[in-house]
């Protein structure tokens, strides 16, 4: 069993032997990145909400019929107004004396009546407890006091949430920006976005490119025109069921990792027919990025089985298992398929709706509560950097944009649940096991991850490098979990001298 590893630092080195053809390509990519960054410095400082094309919402009062761009009331009235003459997309005016209301940093504000009746529900509380027993004593006091704080505490909050809910009620389409595009797929209303490489031929190569836990496809914006254009390639990314800004499904199947690989491969097939600048869809390559990395591999394994073209799987920090509970290098060892009995699954289902019964109304309190608040989306995206001065105000807001969709909370609660009755640990390892014959029968596996890593450790990659046949392991020096967006132009040559290394794209 053959493997490679390279390294290469987030501010300068080479993976391969430079050509003229590579330096080139390199500066294309490079002038497209720093292009990006000089953009996102100015998008930053304006406060937007994603990207430049990105719609601003209305303050809950507003009509839903239109939909306004404006900067936050943070934002003074020079900049408004130049952000507002440099803006290409279409926009409806706003009065002079209406404020501008960033939607994302919504905070509710009871009014007098809404805190009239917030009292009269802890005194409710409190004179029920307290009457229905004829002798007063401490505990009688004490229990209900204890009733009308809890009133006025479940009064405050539905009051909340009544309010949020005005915010909280937009579908995908509205909160999408000019280069959001939409397939209903499998039954789902999927998110999906896709760059061309620009140079006006036939795309060699479509790139298929899954994104992580809390991510949306936001978070390929960093690489997605490098790697178009480097590889002349189609780049497809969409959102997974329950983030982003693809609809939310009823089912707790529909949100499974492996439904999420199937809707990516039909989001494709769909493409293809459509011949989205590819004259029919050519060799894929899949990527994914940490909890992506499932889906990716689910793809690439079952495109490969079924003899198709499959160029490459890139997994991008991979949270996929190497090793087993009771410790050791795990080998993956062929084995039959084990049948759970009838009565096991009605067990299962039966525990999946209970469990969403009795614990989704408190994981959705709890839920609402951290997503809503700014502070939990920085420090959570600077522990996924090396360099936490890179987590700019446009990519808190870019993981953030989601929560405006109507259905947000219980999208990701089901999807928790998904997971936990879906992923265990046989599972993961019946998966390492597909990916590990797909390479053996020739599937080239590229791993890549961030020398820094506090969230999937570099040593799982490390694991994985020694199980996967003909597997090559690319360190990014000086990045975290996120590598592939703290260190773009590096992430975008590690991929495109790995794939020189493979038969003709």
């Amino acid at each position: 069993m053959k493997s490679s590893r390279l390294t290469r630092s987030a501010s300068s080195g080479t993976l391969f032997p430079p050509t003229s053809t590579t330096a080139s390509a390199t500066a294309a990519a490079t002038q497209l990145v720093s292009s990006k960054s000089q953009v996102s410095t100015t998008r930053a400082s304006a406060r937007h909400l994603a990207a430049s094309t990105s719609r601003r919402l209305p303050r809950p009062s507003a009509s839903k019929g239109g939909f306004f761009r404006f900067e936050s009331s943070r934002t003074n009235d020079k900049s408004r107004s130049a952000a507002s003459a440099s803006s290409s997309s279409p926009s409806v005016a706003l009065d002079e004396e209406e404020k501008a209301f960033d939607l994302l940093d919504f905070s509710p504000k009871l009014g007098f009546v809404e805190k009239g009746v917030v009292l009269l529900a802890g005194a409710v509380g409190f004179g029920i407890a307290f009457f229905r027993k004829p002798v007063v004593s401490f505990g009688c006091v004490a229990f209900s006091c204890v009733t009308g704080i809890l009133a006025v505490a479940v009064t405050r909050y539905l009051l909340r949430e009544r309010l949020y809910s005005r915010v909280e009620s937009f579908s995908p389409q509205d909160v999408g920006d000019s280069r959001s595009r939409f397939e209903r797929i499998r039954d789902i209303l999927v998110h999906y976005k896709v760059e061309e490489s620009g140079g006006g031929n036939a795309a060699e190569v479509v790139m298929h490119c899954s994104h992580g836990f809390g991510a949306n496809l936001y978070s390929w914006e960093a690489v997605k025109k490098g790697l178009a254009s480097r590889l002349n390639a189609m780049f497809v990314a969409h959102d997974t069921p329950g983030f982003g800004l693809t609809e939310r499904p009823r089912s707790i199947d529909d949100f499974t990792l492996k439904n999420n690989s199937r809707i990516g491969l039909e989001l494709l097939r769909t493409l293809g027919d459509k011949g989205s600048g590819t004259g029919g869809m050519p060799k894929a390559i899949f990527v994914g990025h940490s909890m992506g990395s499932i889906s990716a591999s689910y793809s690439a394994v079952q495109k490969h089985r079924q003899g198709e073209n499959v160029k490459a799987l890139i997994l991008v920090a991979p949270a996929i298992r190497a090793k087993l509970r009771g410790g050791g290098d795990f080998r993956p060892k062929k084995s039959g398929i084990n049948k759970k009995s009838l009565v096991a699954k009605l067990a299962l289902v039966l525990g999946q709706k209970l469990s969403l019964l009795l614990i989704q109304p408190i994981l959705l309190v709890v839920l609402r509560s951290i997503v809503r608040n700014r502070a939990f989306w920085q420090k959570g995206l600077e522990s996924a950097w090396f360099n936490a001065s890179k987590v700019t105000p446009e990519v808190i807001d870019g993981y953030r944009k989601a929560k405006l969709v109507t259905g947000w909370d219980v999208g990701m609660v089901k999807f928790v649940f998904a997971m936990l009755f879906s992923m265990n640990s046989k599972e993961s390892a019946s998966l390492l096991t597909q990916v590990v014959e797909a390479a053996d029968s020739g599937l080239p596996v590229l791993i890549v991850h961030g020398e820094h890593d506090r969230i999937v450790p570099l040593a799982n990659s490390l694991a994985l490098e020694k199980v996967i046949p003909n597997c090559q392991l690319a360190i990014l020096r000086g990045t975290g979990h996120n590598c592939h967006e703290e260190a773009p132009l590096e992430f975008i040559d590690i991929v495109a001298d790995f794939l020189k290394t493979l038969p003709l794209i």
